[in-house]
């Protein structure tokens, strides 16, 4: 986060919430934002403005990875850098620790650490734009009130979703 009112609200709405937060403040730099509109198709449009995420480096990663004692799963989306992505990776394969990808926003490198993933969770516009992945990673495709088809090795299961009226589908991926 920046070292702006920003970050320090969204740390301190964390640690209300029981979050442990070692972060990488970045004095200088604002804290990321994402603004989200509603396009006429009734899709969700992101603008993206990274800030202090673009500024997350590997050895913040190693730091912060460092200072916590049980680690039992590692969840990386793409609004950070890829050098932080690519050591989270490379972290979790030395600890046998899952690492789950968000593939989004979608990042021309997208299939380079996706194909390090236990587990990635892309759209289908995501899936697209990663490309052709290896058989052991199991792909969790979310398709909004479709649900997700997960894939493995060859195999494929649909899951529905349930259905709901929806009013605002802002972080629906991330659930």
């Amino acid at each position: 986060v920046g070292n702006d009112a920003l970050g320090h609200d969204a740390l301190e709405a964390l640690r209300a919430e029981g979050v442990a937060t070692s972060v990488a403040m970045r004095p200088g730099v604002p804290t990321g934002v994402a603004l989200i509109c509603v396009g006429p198709d009734g899709e969700n449009q992101i603008s993206v403005a990274p800030g202090a995420n673009a500024e997350l480096t590997a050895a913040d990663i190693s730091s912060a990875f460092g200072q916590v004692h049980e680690i039992g799963v590692v969840l990386a989306s793409l609004e950070v850098s890829r050098a932080a992505v690519r050591a989270a990776a490379a972290w979790c394969s030395e600890h046998e620790t899952p690492l789950i990808v968000n593939p989004a926003p979608v990042q021309p490198w997208v299939g380079d650490v996706a194909r390090l993933a236990t587990y990635v969770t892309p759209n289908e516009h995501e899936l697209e734009a990663m490309g052709s992945l290896p058989d052991g990673v199991f792909v969790v495709e979310t398709r909004g009130p479709e649900g997700v088809i997960m894939r493995r090795s060859g195999r494929e299961t649909r899951l529905g979703a349930p259905r709901v009226e929806a009013v605002d589908t802002t972080g629906a991926g991330d659930c």
